[in-house]
């Protein structure tokens, strides 16, 4: 997402971009649901990231999230 900073927080992302953006692994953003540190979204059988909750975790002082 080249405008990942002008993005509304309601927007969606899909798990492989928002894990490019993140600049995580894959076990890495897994990890993360589970632990309810960054929530899911389900849409149908889809799942998807919030921007503003990627944009939370991103921010998160080191060992903050």
């Amino acid at each position: 997402v080249a405008n990942f900073d002008s993005a509304p927080n309601s927007m969606l992302l899909k798990l492989e971009t928002a894990r490019i953006i993140g600049q995580c692994s894959r076990a890495t953003l897994y990890r993360l649901i589970k632990a309810g540190t960054l929530p899911l979204v389900k849409v149908g059988n889809m799942s998807y990231i919030r921007v503003g909750d990627l944009r939370r975790l991103i921010q998160a002082p080191e060992g903050g999230a």
